[in-house]
């Protein structure tokens, strides 16, 4: 959704402002389906939070590798460590999408997330916890900074990007991860089921055993 210039949680009404060119195209989505509705069908719209689960590196395991490998994730990570995601587990996207579809609920737009904002230094010390592995976050410099705000100047000048331009999204405009799912819970009935927590520690047991050992 982008940065909308508040610091409260964002609602469906919010001015969406997306801060990356994937972004941009699932808004451009969101225009040409509003566009071209038909009036006897009902247009629901879901605004999917960052997926996580067993059978995707992202995030999670991600970071678990970062951890172990002490790579370039974890020596930028003083540059994204106060960046608030708000993670929801691949089983109640699942829900959440069957609820939209079977439900016959009112046409509109909902946001599907986890009830649970959480910074990237708190998802990297509950890694830490689950792994039974140290976490000790070194001081950034300044220099760390400026290049990684360069550094995804010129990815996004040709159109390219990957997690480290992710994590870093938006940083300059103060980018709000999060989200109040109220609407979703009353007109979908949706409530996530799955922790971050519990999530995280099944989303690692996957990763031990198809991610971690071979890559430490």
């Amino acid at each position: 959704m982008g940065t909308c210039g508040r610091p409260s949680p964002a609602t469906e009404f919010e001015l969406v402002r997306p801060v990356s060119s994937y972004g941009l195209s699932k808004l451009a989505a969101e225009k040409a389906l509003a566009g071209a509705n038909d009036r006897a069908m009902d247009l629901v719209i879901l605004r999917i939070g960052n997926v996580f689960g067993p059978g995707s590196s992202f995030m999670i395991p991600s970071l678990a590798i970062s951890l172990l490998r002490h790579d370039k994730y974890f020596r930028f990570f003083p540059c994204y460590k106060d960046q608030v995601f708000q993670l929801i587990y691949i089983d109640d996207v699942v829900e959440g999408i069957i609820k939209a579809v079977e439900g016959g609920h009112v046409a509109g737009t909902y946001i599907l997330a986890g009830d649970e904002p959480m910074t990237a230094e708190g998802i990297m010390r509950m890694i830490s916890e689950v792994l039974s592995i140290e976490f000790k976050l070194e001081p950034g410099g300044s220099w760390q900074h400026d290049y990684l705000r360069f550094r995804t100047r010129i990815l996004r000048m040709i159109s390219r990007a990957d997690f480290l331009t992710f994590l870093m999204a938006g940083s300059e405009l103060g980018p709000r991860r999060t989200f109040l799912i109220a609407k979703a819970k009353k007109g979908l009935g949706f409530s996530p089921r799955v922790s971050l927590r519990q999530g995280t520690a099944m989303t690692l047991d996957w990763a031990r055993e198809n991610m971690l050992n071979e890559r430490r």
